[in-house]
């Protein structure tokens, strides 16, 4: 019986599991480690050690406007490597450099202003999976029908960013030839323009459709809000409360057609909060044991204070950012959301009065685990109070706070770190605390962690 004949055996460090080992590592840091360990690298691999070397913000994303002249021939031997490339066409980019097909594991970003960038959408539409259109690449039917025709050849696209859109029949045709996309916006050139908004129905309808963000009206808001109701896979919407769907939704009538508007968000956003907007009547439209997240920004500062007091009502709330708001006072107590995991306010302003039982509801929630405030004019005293508030922070779970660009002084902003660093233990998680945009002194504020070894200072 004739054996055999053995072949060579594989090596395992150029197996394809490797290349997908280095594919799931989040810096470059950890790319040059692990392949400084292998004992031989193949020719792909050898490239990407080396374009790292010479530039480590090129993982895990190549972003082609920032890759030197001089890294373009290691960049092309890279590319079996990668799963991320993003062209914001910022420089002009040599196609004629480039594969006429980039590798099917690479994921392209590409944002198409203009014809040069256009051609490299007709050229890599099959890897394309976020595309960013702006109006300038639009201008006339010629555009219009060059770039449709490449978004039906986009098989991979996912998400698709319409922005300063002057031509209604450009957003329906460019949303009609990708109805698949799970996420679309539509930014006009201004809040009063509006779009078709036959596509945008048709978009709706579709079982892979689950985020809208539309800064504009559309030619029926009514259609599109019985749309966004009925919409089987709608989970995040975005509005712009300035345009006339936003004032169409806050002012639906509600009672024995309220069924017919409630949506089944998960997370909800609505931008340019005016005096004139009813909040409480769009909160009323949204299922509240569904919604998970809230972002309320208002055009100028206004009293939310009432719809804080609301927020009890949603039980599965895990994040809540205001921007722009002023809160004061409530003349009730407080319920508490005990679900909440993130809390970010910006640009909000708060009295000293109420700040005590605001940290007392954050400390009240069960999982907490990120704090944003800044840009909201905390004072020093304001930052002893939530100095003395944090231990307990700490205890709930608080792993991330981020108090910059507020008006610490440099013995609050110590005190903040010392009690930071003294709810420390063992078994707690590391916190990172971030302190920019001040005048603080760097030095002192290090040394005060000197101490301390499972607190990040970001400054």
């Amino acid at each position: 019986m004739a054996k055999r004949t053995c072949g060579s055996p594989t090596r395992w460090h150029d197996t394809p599991v490797v290349m997908d080992v280095v594919r799931c590592m989040a810096s470059a840091l950890e790319v040059l480690a692990f392949l400084d360990a292998l004992p031989t690298l193949s020719a792909p691999l050898a490239a990407l050690r080396r374009l790292l070397l010479q530039d480590q913000r090129q993982w895990p994303t190549l972003a082609l406007d920032a890759l030197p002249d001089n890294c373009i021939d290691l960049a092309l031997a890279t590319l079996a490597t990668l799963t991320q490339v993003q062209y914001a066409g910022s420089k002009p980019l040599d196609l004629a450099r480039w594969p006429l097909a980039l590798p099917q594991s690479v994921h392209l970003e590409l944002y198409v202003h203009d014809a040069d960038s256009s051609l490299v959408l007709d050229q890599w539409a099959p890897n394309v999976t976020t595309l960013h259109i702006h109006g300038s690449a639009v201008k006339n039917p010629i555009d219009v029908a060059r770039v449709c025709s490449a978004l039906k050849r986009c098989s991979n696209l996912s998400r698709v960013v319409a922005k300063k859109m002057v031509l209604p029949d450009v957003v329906g045709a460019i949303v009609s030839a990708a109805l698949r996309v799970r996420s679309l916006a539509i930014h006009t050139a201004s809040s009063s323009d509006t779009v078709a908004h036959g596509p945008v129905v048709d978009w709706l309808r579709s079982p892979t459709a689950t985020t809208l963000c539309l800064s504009c009206g559309t030619t029926d808001d009514d259609a599109v809000l019985r749309a966004l109701a009925a919409s089987p896979a709608l989970k995040h919407l975005a509005l712009s409360c300035r345009s006339s769907l936003g004032r169409a939704l806050s002012t639906a009538p509600r009672g024995a057609s309220k069924r017919l508007l409630q949506l089944q968000l998960t997370s909800l956003e609505l931008q340019g909060i005016m005096p004139t907007t009813n909040v409480a009547s769009l909160l009323g439209h949204v299922n509240t044991s569904t919604i998970r997240k809230i972002v309320l920004a208002c055009h100028t500062p206004r009293d939310l204070t009432d719809v804080w007091l609301r927020l009890h009502a949603f039980p599965e709330l895990e994040e809540i950012a205001l921007r722009r708001c002023q809160l004061r006072p409530p003349t009730r107590a407080l319920q508490t959301n005990f679900r909440l995991r993130r809390v970010s306010l910006d640009f909000t302003v708060i009295p000293l009065e109420l700040l005590g039982r605001l940290l007392s509801w954050l400390a009240a929630a069960r999982c907490l685990q990120a704090l944003v405030w800044t840009n909201s004019a905390l004072s020093a005293t304001a930052a002893r109070m939530i100095a003395n508030a944090l231990p307990h922070l700490r205890q709930r779970g608080l792993v991330h706070l981020d108090l910059s660009s507020n008006l610490f002084d440099d013995g609050a902003a110590a005190l903040l770190l010392t009690r930071l660093g003294d709810a420390c233990t063992s078994e707690t998680r590391p916190l990172t605390i971030h302190l920019g945009g001040m005048a603080l002194d760097r030095d002192q504020l290090f040394q005060t962690l000197q101490t301390h070894h499972r607190v990040t200072l970001c400054m």
